[in-house]
């Protein structure tokens, strides 16, 4: 057994390093410092000798870093701890407190003698001591080493990842979101496995136990929520392919809240007699490892809470169980009352299986199950296997059971484990139909791809109490358990508005019920809770981002309900920040008192950002206002306009672009700031206006993409000039995705595409398909801090303003700006489409599903300004009415948006479309 209380993890290698010489190092630490260990690998005979070493740290960043440290400051007793290598220890030099930056580390009075060293920083002495440096180190040459995958599991209910080499990894389905298993090689006796006449085979790059095989050439696809891992040759004339998926699937919330997966075999026997082959599943028994917040942060963000691990393996059990056509192994434990979240049963199990083909083995600490199949030369032959981890104890960070949704419906794992016996069929089909749909499209494979993976938070980062309460962790591991934050979540919301709509409603009007005295919206619902109580949060964007979600949801879903209840919160919070933006004489002025969630930044006066945002702010309050006949509010909307862009124009405008940030007083930064049009796509999509005048919009898109886009960078960077020597040494890139592609794709979709593609290599690589940080480093691509970010479903709003496409049902209109020929999905609340556009510009969209019992309806189609005529069915359609860059152009008959109806129209355009 062990527990321990750490810091924010973090480890940083630096491969046979001579520090004799100044160290280049990069220091991913949230807003405030973190304490750094500093440890060298070195020889036993040399370890003696570090004692006058005297290290200096000097970083450039938010908070600059500049401190000397003298050997043994800080430094855990004993300082040297054994290698795997007995002729090598891990010593700790020191101790310092390091703020994010890039800077140099300088060992003054290194010993020559010791050569080029293995060189971490981590915030965590347990990864020297556990021996798991030593473990990566040893894997340092595996290229298909990988550190997340896919998660698998349901909303609220933690996740395991199954990642590239075929390992389980990061495994926090035992209530420990914050805190999960972080073992390298992956979760020890976690594995697939062939095998035939004793030999075993390991579905994985390297094997997961001495004396059997493992597979070189392991394919990986990644598609969440599903993964494939696929071999040839896995045994002599045995090739084998494994469809893993979590329980997620749209739009079904009672299926999707299961904290399950399914592993589906395909073995085929392309030898020339029969085979029997058996398929293994290995798991350990967990129950009694977890871990969540200790110490709350002192400010969000700041980096300073500390996290609680443990592993009780008081009591564990694994026994066998068998049903009908089904047998598993039952895991439990006893851990003590302090580790509660921790404590439940977990279930591994065949499915469809007979009693004489299972195969079982159990210990208390781990177990197999398999299942033998007798396969005819050329034929193929399936099993399906099925993980239910019913742990019912969600404990807050104040110390509250909360529960789960998924207890409503079944009362343990043995009910819910034969349900997924009996369904596991229709789970798979369904939660593969998003990939179905990108998959029968012209898009490219690596924006089908990223379109599944950047879901991943519906898994990985939500909670889904037992009373219903829904929220989504900013970044796991790193945010203290952040819930909600609802300046990410103007870039997150797809997730939940698209295709968990009834959630997305759910976490709105949570925050509508903590709004503040004064109107403020709140930055989130708790740290490790969703408790907060009414109060002021004096950054402007959330007022913006509050009301543009809202409205999304309204008018997509036609929601009217929901509409009535939420304009009382939405005309206080855009009162509120009207105050602001009148102090400011136009633009609420950052810098003093006033913050935006580029919290990283010092920002002074107005910025392109808040600006933006609250132009598109205005635009969707004079809709509402209209259809509620606010008379008072419609009187000042005209005003508060012309006051934003006045200011706007005479603080940022510089010819070309809105610089980062300007004020009366004459202090200005004249970079290009990725965020500087962070309205337009709000305004675009729930207005179908420009947040800024047409050519201020374009000047500023063709500046974003020509400088923040500028191949002179792997990724874009937040702030550049025009010669790349003012560059910041971030790019927050799915805030990049929401504020600058977004924007950009009204002006320049070819453009987009080129710099949306290098930005997805970063985001979604094998290693971390999964795994969208905040911040990346525009030089490199390299991840940065932010693990596990909540906004990665951004890429969602960059599809949508590319296709120029939003149905709003509220006004049964449904627009979509033509793009170049193609076969084009579109993702709805309501429903599923997809659009094709053939070579002479005819259009015809066909609804593939449909979510609501009343279907969605069109009575109109909304084109740009630019088609100077539309023929829907056929028919010469009558004009409507102009909606800001937008012409309505009603059907003659209403059309309902149910599974296989279509609508197709032809529109002759003044100039032609571009989309590439």
């Amino acid at each position: 057994m062990f527990d321990a209380v750490e810091n924010e993890h973090q480890e940083l290698f630096y491969r046979k390093t001579d520090l004799t010489r100044p160290l280049a190092v990069h220091i991913p630490s949230p807003l405030g410092p973190l304490p750094y260990y500093f440890y060298a690998k070195v020889r036993r005979s040399h370890s003696g000798r570090l004692g006058g070493v005297e290290v200096r740290f000097d970083l450039e960043g938010l908070r600059p870093t500049h401190v000397l440290v003298p050997a043994g400051a800080g430094a855990p007793t004993p300082a040297a701890v054994p290698s795997s290598d007995p002729e090598y220890v891990w010593h700790c030099v020191c101790r310092a407190p390091l703020a994010r930056g890039d800077g140099t580390m300088i060992a003054n009075g290194w010993p020559a003698e010791t050569g080029p060293v293995d060189v971490l920083l981590c915030t965590w002495p347990r990864y020297v001591t556990s021996g798991e440096a030593d473990r990566r180190l040893a894997l340092w040459s595996d290229p298909s080493w990988a550190p997340s995958g896919v998660p698998l599991g349901g909303i609220g209910c933690g996740r395991v990842d199954i990642c590239r080499d075929g390992r389980f990894r990061n495994f926090s389905m035992n209530n420990n979101q914050d805190a999960p298993d972080e073992s390298v090689e992956g979760l020890p006796g976690a594995y697939l496995a062939l095998s035939e006449n004793g030999h075993v085979v390991d579905l994985a790059t390297k094997p997961a136990a001495p004396g059997r095989g493992s597979v070189a050439d392991l394919v990986f696809q990644p598609r969440f929520p599903q993964a494939i891992l696929s071999a040839q040759e896995c045994l002599a004339g045995i090739d084998v392919k494994v469809l893993l998926s979590g329980a997620l699937c749209p739009h079904d919330l009672r299926t999707s809240c299961m904290p399950a997966f399914i592993v589906r075999w395909e073995v085929c026997n392309a030898s020339p007699r029969t085979r029997r082959i058996e398929c293994r599943m290995g798991w350990p028994n967990l129950i009694g490892l977890g871990g969540g917040l200790w110490r709350r942060e002192s400010g969000t963000g700041y980096g300073d809470g500390t996290y609680y691990y443990w592993n009780d393996e008081t009591g564990r059990n694994v026994e066998a169980v068998r049903g009908d056509g089904w047998v598993a192994l039952r895991y439990t434990g006893e851990p003590a009352p302090q580790f509660l979240p921790s404590a439940g049963e977990h279930w591994l199990g065949v499915a469809g299986c007979r009693k004489e083909n299972a195969l079982i083995e159990s210990s208390p600490a781990r177990g197999e199950i398999g299942v033998s199949l007798e396969i005819p030369a050329g034929r193929t032959a399936t099993a399906t296997m099925i993980f239910v981890a019913a742990m019912p104890h969600w404990v807050d960070s104040l110390g509250v059971e909360r529960g789960h949704l998924w207890q409503n419906h079944w009362p343990s794992g043995r009910e819910m484990f034969v349900e997924l016996v009996e369904n596991h069929e229709r789970i798979l089909a369904k939660a593969s139909e998003l990939s179905a749909l990108l998959d029968d499209s012209s898009l490219p494979d690596w924006l089908r791809r990223r379109l599944c993976n950047c879901m991943y938070p519906l898994v990985t980062n939500s909670v889904l109490y037992r009373d219903g309460r829904f929220s989504i962790n900013e970044g796991p591991t790193e945010m203290s358990g952040c819930y909600g934050t609802m300046d990410q979540r103007l870039g997150a919301h797809p997730a939940t508005q698209l295709f968990f709509p009834e959630l997305n409603a759910r976490e709105l009007g949570q925050f509508a019920a903590i709004q503040g005295p004064k109107g403020d919206i709140l930055h989130d619902l708790g740290g490790g809770h969703l408790e907060r109580q009414p109060g002021d949060h004096s950054w402007p964007d959330l007022t913006c981002s509050f009301i543009l979600q809202t409205a999304r949801h309204a008018w997509s879903c036609g929601d009217a309900a929901f509409a009535e209840k939420m304009w009382p919160v939405v005309r206080r919070a855009a009162a509120r920040h009207a105050m602001w933006a009148e102090e400011g004489r136009g633009v609420a002025q950052v810098g003093k008192g006033l913050g935006t969630s580029y919290d990283s930044y010092h920002y002074i006066g107005t910025t392109g950002y808040i600006a933006t945002l609250w132009l598109a702010t205005l635009a969707v309050a004079e809709r509402w206002a209209r259809e509620t006949r606010d008379a008072d509010l419609l009187e000042r909307i005209p005003n508060w306009r012309r006051a934003a862009l006045d200011r706007l124009e005479t603080d940022l405008w510089n010819g070309s672009y809105y610089i980062a940030y300007g004020n009366a007083e004459g202090i200005r930064r004249e970079t290009s700031h990725a965020g500087q049009l962070a309205g337009q796509v709000f305004a675009r999509l729930l207005a179908g206006c420009d947040a800024v005048p047409a050519e201020r919009a374009a000047s500023c898109a063709a500046a974003l993409l020509r400088l923040n886009g500028s191949r002179r960078y792997a990724v874009p960077p937040d702030e550049t000039d025009a010669d790349g020597k003012e560059v910041s040494a971030f790019g927050w890139l799915p805030y990049v995705e929401a504020f600058m592609l977004t924007a950009a794709a009204f002006f320049d979709r070819p453009g987009v595409w080129q710099v949306w593609k290098r930005m997805a290599r970063a985001m979604d690589d094998d290693a971390h398909p999964c795994d969208t940080r905040l911040m990346y480093r525009p030089l490199t691509g390299e991840p940065s801090w932010g693990a596990w970010y909540m906004t990665a479903p951004a890429s969602w709003l960059v599809y949508d303003a590319i296709l120029d496409f939003f149905h709003d049902e509220a006004r049964h209109s449904f627009r979509l700006g033509t793009p170049v020929p193609g076969k084009y999905p579109l993702v709805h609340p309501l429903f599923w489409a997809t659009a094709d556009v053939a070579a002479d510009g005819n259009v015809t969209v066909t609804v593939k599903k449909h979510f609501s019992q009343n279907p969605a309806t069109v009575c109109s189609i909304e084109l740009p300004d630019d088609c100077l005529s539309v023929e829907i069915g056929g028919r010469r359609a009558a004009q409507g009415e102009r909606r800001g860059r937008y012409i309505v152009w009603p059907l003659a008959e209403p059309a309902r948006l149910e599974a296989g109806a279509q609508i197709a129209w032809r529109a002759r355009r003044s100039r032609a479309g571009s989309c590439a």
